[in-house]
């Protein structure tokens, strides 16, 4: 009899068959465990963007894995809108068992027990309305014990706003009538008190610098991450005006000194303003731009003519007569 115990032991710790190695764990009644890993809890966001989860369970994950999104004042018992089954990424993925779940039926695992597996679902978020939000993703193992996982975000798809409003004279030259040059050849320069880039008829004009100009400006968004003012000629950035993080409101955002464009230049010179926000993964960009007429140049002696200038004598030569008539 004991030998007939002995036999039944060693035969019970044979190889068994590849199926009945597969066979899941008993039932803990846990649920599994998952967080998001990508995006960043309370990050803004943008475009196109992959959400990624990390989840695990000792009796192993099955598909599909749903991930949904809500405004984030809704119930908390609300889901929201289905936008997607994500697909896990876990070395038994597509794996199928039959009647691991409580109905019986056949499920699909995409994680062995105990696995730590991550699962993407790629989301356009134009798809919504700007504004914060609740994503929620629904994860359920072999013996449908069920978690949620929560990721709070806001969707930002606006560029910043972002404008030059007008240039303002400083020291010699400063913007006036007769530093103007109207880009519709008009006669009738305004006023000097009006420093604006934008006449009333809705023209522009262009100011010729020969000193210095002080550059206002506006750049704002609910997320903005930072701005910068920059002197171009062409494609080439001549100079960096200015920059920050905070937003700016009509502020001074640079000057541009006439001293900064090449020894010898006379033309136009590009003042350009961009700002970005924190939107991931491509931030939003917004822009805007004016152009000047830089009067900065040297004569023939390498002397620095800050604006053409001319003498006139007012002394008027008296011829005496020799012979004291």
């Amino acid at each position: 009899m004991l030998a007939v115990v002995l036999i039944g032991m060693l035969q019970f710790r044979l190889p068994v068959s590849a199926d009945e190695q597969l066979s899941p764990p008993p039932d803990s009644g846990l649920p599994p465990t998952a967080h998001f890993s990508h995006p960043l809890e309370s990050l803004a966001i943008a475009g196109e963007i992959v959400l990624r989860l990390e989840a695990s369970d000792t009796a192993g994950i099955v598909a599909p894995v749903r991930f949904y999104i809500a405004p984030s004042d809704t119930p908390p018992d609300h889901l929201g809108h289905l936008i997607g089954e994500g697909r896990g990424h876990g070395r038994r993925h597509g794996e199928r068992r039959g009647g691991g779940g409580r109905d019986g039926g056949e499920t699909e695992t995409i994680s062995a027990p105990g696995e730590t597996i991550v699962i993407e679902q790629v989301f356009d978020t134009s798809e919504v309305p700007d504004r914060a939000y609740r994503i929620r993703a629904v994860v359920t193992n072999i013996y449908s014990h069920s978690t949620r996982a929560t990721l709070h975000t806001t969707i930002d798809n606006r560029v910043p706003r972002v404008r030059i409003h007008r240039p303002r004279g400083t020291g010699h030259g400063q913007i006036g009538p007769g530093l103007h040059r109207q880009e519709d050849d008009s006669e009738n320069p305004e006023e000097p008190e009006s420093q604006d880039m934008e006449r009333s008829d809705g023209k522009w004009r262009t100011p010729a610098v020969t000193d210095a100009v002080d550059v206002i400006a506006s750049a704002t968004d609910r997320n903005l991450g930072s701005w910068s003012l920059v002197a171009k000629i062409g494609d080439t950035t001549i100079a960096t005006l200015g920059s920050g993080t905070g937003p700016l409101r009509r502020q001074l955002a640079g000057r541009y000194v006439a001293s900064m464009a090449p020894p010898g230049y006379v033309g136009p010179v590009d003042l350009v303003l961009s700002a970005s926000d924190t939107a991931t993964p491509e931030p939003n960009i917004g822009s805007d731009s004016v152009t000047i007429f830089s009067d900065y140049y040297l004569d023939a002696y390498g002397s620095l003519l800050l604006a053409p200038s001319y003498e006139v004598s007012t002394t008027i030569p008296v011829m005496a007569s020799v012979t004291g008539e």
